[in-house]
């Protein structure tokens, strides 16, 4: 069973585009009164902007250990940024088996996302782009996230320490 609970993981400054999945989420959840939830983990200028209400929740920084074990106990993983060269924590949330939500700026969406398989893309920089991704993802049944969670574990096993070593040592020589 999956969550209603949706994860950004990362820093709280403006071009991660929190401001936008924090007010689309909170708009959603006034129009809908859904059971879904918001968890939002880490540190930043941005963070006394946001509160923990309303379905949203705020927390600290924590260790990726600890993180890795919230990634298993969610129901997607979304990551708004403008421009993300390459987000780690998007690997990561996909082997634990998350639903993705990406903005086209996020770089690592071109190895761990296909729109509708395992997540939604959305344009970056575009609030109403994320929030009909939000939407559609709190309008997917149980059943469909479930094989999208098994879908993102598929897309994060082709990537491996082996593999882009090797991918770096052919590039080397």
């Amino acid at each position: 069973n999956l969550p209603s609970t949706i994860l950004y993981a990362g820093r709280f400054l403006d071009w991660k585009g929190v401001r936008e999945l924090y007010q689309s989420f909170r708009e959603l959840k006034k129009e809908s009164n859904n059971d879904w939830k918001l968890l939002m983990i880490g540190r930043g200028p941005l963070k006394s902007e946001f509160k923990s209400e309303f379905g949203v929740e705020i927390r600290d920084f924590i260790q990726p250990k600890e993180l890795r074990n919230i990634m298993q106990n969610v129901g997607a993983f979304c990551l708004p940024s403008y421009e993300e060269h390459w987000g780690v924590a998007v690997h990561e949330a996909a082997a634990a088996g998350c639903p993705l939500l990406l903005s086209d700026g996020v770089e690592s969406g071109s190895a761990f996302i296909r729109n509708g398989y395992n997540g939604f893309v959305f344009k970056a920089k575009s609030k109403s782009a994320l929030k009909s991704a939000l939407k559609k993802l709190m309008n997917t049944s149980e059943q469909e996230r479930e094989i999208m969670s098994n879908n993102s574990i598929k897309m994060a096993e082709q990537i491996t320490p082996e593999l882009w070593s090797a991918t770096l040592m052919s590039l080397y020589n």
